[in-house]
């Protein structure tokens, strides 16, 4: 009798106790599909619509955003290194969302045709860079069309001077303009007399 009086206590005192929340995490990201509607170049930058990732659960966490793909997909893969996510990680508190630009360069040995990916956000443990099992993401769609030598070497030269302006489009003129001195003082010889 002791025993069960003692049992019957004990189940009373758990059922009184405050019942404890149980903290969660969870991520949501603001697009469910992104189809770039023009056909992209090898070599070429484009910038994809921004996406905003949200903690959806009960507690702080630290997030990223990176590329993945469906197992069976019958698009082609992207190189993940194309992208570029600014920023790629950032810490949340519930309910926080932070808005993520992304930048897509496409490799110069990309294979003309449909590609596919998945955008993907989700929590990760600080410390160690696990990755914590839960995630969202957004499908993307694009198309990289067939180019010849030409076009790739215009874009080349097109984003060295993105890349080192303003001096790539001040300097040359520079250049060329004391070439053009000295190719014409070399021809022309001035002579400047004095008449009295």
């Amino acid at each position: 009798m002791l025993p069960l009086l003692a049992g019957a206590l004990a189940i009373a005192a758990v059922a009184w106790q405050p019942a404890i929340a149980i903290a969660d995490l969870g991520v949501g990201i603001s697009h469910g599909e992104i189809a770039i509607e023009e056909e992209l170049s090898k070599g070429g930058r484009y910038r994809v619509p921004a996406v905003t990732v949200t903690n959806t659960g009960t507690e702080p966490a630290r997030y990223e955003v990176v590329i993945t793909f469906i197992q069976d997909q019958r698009e082609l893969r992207p190189d993940p290194g194309w992208f570029r996510f600014e920023p790629q990680a950032f810490d949340l508190d519930p309910g926080q969302s932070e808005t993520v630009s992304i930048a897509l360069n496409v490799g110069d040995g990309a294979e003309p045709g449909d590609y596919f990916a998945l955008i993907e956000a989700h929590p990760i443990q600080a410390e160690s860079g696990v990755t914590v099992g839960v995630a969202a993401a957004t499908k993307l769609y694009f198309e990289v069309k067939p180019s010849n030598v030409f076009e790739l070497w215009r874009l080349r030269v097109a984003h060295f001077f993105e890349d080192t302006g303003p001096y790539s489009i001040v300097i040359p003129p520079i250049v060329a303009g004391l070439i053009l001195l000295t190719i014409l003082s070399r021809r022309f010889r001035l002579r400047i007399e004095r008449r009295s």
